[in-house]
């Protein structure tokens, strides 16, 4: 077969850290990764964008019945 070998699919897990007042922190570990549109957690990673002065991930929905690749260009 020509082209690249597809990549096994990984759901991916982050850590979410609370930040509260009288300098308190909530670490949550492992939460899924999922897609707002259709709660699926096959995402992949999508680069990285600038927002003010912070970066942030931006992750790319693969399930072919998700609603929101209808208008996007989705992946193959």
């Amino acid at each position: 077969m020509v082209g690249r070998k597809i990549k096994p699919f990984t759901p991916l897990y982050s850590e979410i850290l609370i930040e509260l007042p009288e300098r308190r922190n909530i670490l949550l570990e492992n939460i899924p990764i999922r897609c707002p549109i259709c709660r699926s957690v096959h995402v992949r990673s999508n680069g990285i964008q600038k927002r003010g002065k912070t970066r942030v991930v931006c992750y790319r929905c693969y399930n072919r019945d998700c609603p929101f690749r209808i208008h996007s260009a989705g992946g193959k």
